[in-house]
């Protein structure tokens, strides 16, 4: 080897010291979620409930349709018996009703 071509490189630094730089959240996603619906309600009058009613409807269109009842399908007036479409429906309602409630009370809670 040549020693001709060797070249030594001797590197200082003035500071020795190690900048560490960290990153945290400035509020937590559910301060978000809230800071949200506030917002939603101050500027347009929306709230989560008329939100969460809106897409029940939505889904109610897509499941049963825009039709009416036709009169022929429309048996005599019952009174206390329910079928069995009406009860599923009814019981889906209370089930987001009751989800609703508990998603409420919990946040309340906190």
């Amino acid at each position: 080897m040549h020693r001709e071509n060797i070249t030594v490189v001797n590197v200082y630094y003035e500071n020795v010291a190690v900048e560490k730089i960290v990153e945290n959240q400035l509020y937590p996603w559910t301060s978000f979620i809230g800071m949200l619906g506030g917002m939603l309600g101050l500027y347009t009058g929306l709230s989560f409930v008329s939100i969460l009613e809106m897409l029940e409807w939505i889904l109610d269109l897509i499941l049963y349709g825009w039709r009416k009842p036709r009169k022929e399908n429309m048996g005599p007036r019952r009174r206390g018996k329910t079928t069995k479409k009406e009860r599923e429906s009814r019981e889906r309602r209370l089930y987001v009703l009751a989800l609703l409630g508990e998603m409420i009370t919990s946040q309340i809670q906190r």
